[in-house]
This record gives structure tokens, sequence and C-alpha cells, in this order.
């Protein structure tokens, strides 16, 4: 399945800039003092310097709409925007732009604008503050044929996929575009077709369907709505059909687009959490959070606090706002805001005392290439390289 996942990360959702002459794309990581665009660069057709912001962007709205909180002046700044298996939203253009000199892939802004626009519709289920599927997005068309060397995975014609056997290796130059296989033939060499799962068997690998008593050994070999029901004789499982409302369960899966609450307490049940009032566990679904003032008795879904409200018990104040000093919700801190790590920072901004170590720091744009850093997402260039900020290799061959 030709999916793209994107990371928790956010773009421009908070204050307008000021008035002025117009800007022509977005700006990369953090809001500037720029004036309003004149047109939304982020509806079709997307310019291809703009798309990993507008990925941003709209991941930003769509996890404040599915309970992850108010945006209060969170920035959104681009944060490891996972498009790919090896690309991100800071490193999105440099590694297309390569695959189009090399004449591996073709881009289309208007599917990109389609692209973006669907994640509104995304199901909440789907979204963690981690990751999110946005599957059969054509934004690139693939122009490597079967046989052939490719960098990334939409690089492939026709049906092909980019795969180092049958999965994608992040490391250049050891993939190549392979024809997919059908259910019920071996993956081992292969990678299946879209919507297969290529399924552990004895001593071999076997494309399975995902659907009703298809073949698994985890929930993931299984399609959405289904889960993996384990043999009792210990050989392969089946996947079933997702409980309903009310029914027992022991895992989120089990409930299909309903959650498993109180799992935890010894009596899992499938709950719809995305109504107010609902009993919850952990996280609700829709615009709610769970209040939860005693971990060892269940919560309730409640409205999501803004801006000077309660802390929630639980469930503090949401991914994009934090809990202050006095336990009442606070905006994180702003460019040049003094911080005690990346939470209290704007969502896009560094702290630098996760660099430095040092007990308090300063809230920082990304940082540019040769200032020591301890992962890529800290990064403007989306690298870190042996600990210190370093150009995006992108795959040129």
């Amino acid at each position: 399945m030709r999916a793209f996942a994107l990371v928790a990360f956010v773009c421009a959702c908070g204050t307008p800039a000021p008035s002025g002459p117009a800007d022509a794309h977005l700006d990369a990581n953090v809001r500037l003092p720029d004036a309003p665009l004149a047109t939304d660069p982020c509806v079709a057709p997307i310019a291809i310097e703009d798309l990993g912001r507008c990925l941003d962007r709209a991941w930003c709205a769509r996890l404040a709409a599915c309970g992850h909180g108010q945006l209060g002046d969170t920035d959104c700044g681009a944060v490891d925007a996972r498009v790919t298996s090896t690309i991100d939203a800071r490193t999105l253009e440099q590694a297309a732009v390569t695959s189009f000199l090399f004449h591996r892939a073709a881009y289309d802004p208007d599917a990109a604008g389609a692209c973006v626009a669907a994640i509104a519709q995304t199901p909440c289920r789907s979204l963690a503050p981690n990751t999110i599927p946005i599957d059969q997005c054509a934004m690139f068309t693939g122009l490597v044929q079967p046989g052939n060397f490719c960098g990334y995975p939409y690089e492939c014609a026709g049906d092909a996929d980019c795969v180092d056997g049958y999965v994608f290796s992040p490391a250049c130059g050891q993939n190549t575009c392979r024809p997919r296989v059908a259910v019920g033939m071996t993956c081992s060499t292969n990678p299946c077709v879209p919507g297969a799962h290529c399924v552990s068997e004895v001593g071999f690998l076997l494309c399975e369907s995902g659907e009703a008593g298809s073949g698994c050994w985890a929930d993931a070999d299984c399609d959405d709505g289904f889960w993996c029901q384990p043999s009792p004789m210990g050989t392969i499982g089946a996947c079933v059909a997702a409980a309903g409302p009310g029914e027992a369960c022991d895992r989120d899966r089990q409930c299909g687009a309903r959650a498993c609450v109180g799992a935890a307490l010894g009596s899992g049940m499938c709950v719809d959490t995305t109504v107010l009032g609902a009993p919850c566990d952990s996280r609700c679904l829709g615009p709610f959070l769970c209040a939860r003032p005693d971990p060892m008795q269940l919560g309730a879904c409640v409205a999501a606090p803004a801006v000077g409200d309660p802390c929630l018990p639980g469930a503090g104040c949401g991914d994009f706002l934090r809990c202050g000093a006095d336990d009442h919700c606070t905006t994180r801190g702003a460019l040049g805001a003094t911080c005690a790590g990346a939470g209290e920072c704007d969502v896009g901004l560094v702290c630098t005392t996760d660099v430095t170590g040092t007990p308090t720091g300063t809230c920082v744009a990304p940082l540019s290439n040769g200032t020591a850093c301890v992962d890529s997402t800290q990064c403007a260039s989306g690298a870190c390289t042996d600990h210190v900020c370093d150009v995006y290799q992108a795959c040129a061959f």
C-alpha cells in the first residue's frame, strides 16, 4: 500500500500576520512578521516548495479537531512531518526535486491540493500524536521501470513498488522497483498488491487479503475494521470483524472506530468516545479530552480547555497548550522565551536546553547547519549527522 505518513507537526495556525505586501509562499519553520498571503498557497495547485508546510497546517487543524487540545497561539512549525519513511516536511522539497532532476518521478500540484484537503476527512481513530496514513495519494507519478534502482517509495512506474526484497530500505541505492504480487502469492522477494498484507506463514511469506478469515499473526496483518484473533493451537490466527458498542475487548483494535475502555482495570468494553461525557481511560476522539481524576477509575470525555482554564486531571491541556505553575492552561513559549524543555516551547521551536543540557534554555527556531543537535527534528535541514545539523543528502543517482 502506498501510504504517506505524517508525524505530529503543525504550521501557521495561530495569530494572523500584519498587513503589507503579499508573500508568494509560506515561511519555512516559524511564523515571521510577514504580510498576509494574497492567495492561499495550500489550495490546488500547490507548489512543491509549499507542500511540506501545507501538509503541516492541515495536520495541525485536524489534530485540534480530533481532541488533541486547543491551538492557542501555537505556530505549527514543521516537526519531523514524515511523508515517507525517509522524507519529512523539511526534506520533502529537496528529495522531490532530486527525484525530478534524475527523471525518477513527476509531481502533480492539483493532486497535492486534493491530498492536503483530504486530511480534514481522516477519521480520528486513525490519528495518534505521531502518525496519520494518507492512502492512495497520487501527488507523485513514478517514472522508474521495474528492475531499476529507486530512491523513494513514490518513484516506481505502474503498480511496482520501491523495495529491498519486499520492504523499503531507508538506505539510498538499496531499493529496486519490483512488480507487486497478488493475494495468495509469495511476497518473499516482491511486495503485495495495495491493500494486501505480507504475512509470515510456515517457512515462507504469503500475501493475505486482511479480510475476515485471512491469516494473521498481529492486528497489522488485518484490514481496518478487523483484528487478529490468535489460534488456540498456537498456529496462525484469523482476521475477525471488530466488536460492537458495549462488547468486551482488551485493546482498541478489537473495537474498530471505537475505543476499548477499561481494559487496564480488568474489564474492557468498546465505547464511542466521540460523545461528551462518554467513559474513557486515555484519549477521547473528536473535540474532547479524557479527564480522569483517579487513575484507578474511568474518566469522562470533556471539552478541551482553553487558555486560562484549569488543567484537566490526567489530561493536562492537550498537545498544544501546557499546564502552568498555577495549574491553569497557558500558551507555550514563543520565540525567545525561557524554557526548561521542548514541551515548553511552541510546537516547531527548539528549547536549547535539550541540546546543551543546561537546566534552562531559550525557545529558538530550528537550528542551522553546523549547530550542535541531538536529533534531526531540531535542525532546519531535517538532518542531524554525528550530533551536528548537516545538509540533507537526497538520493541522487
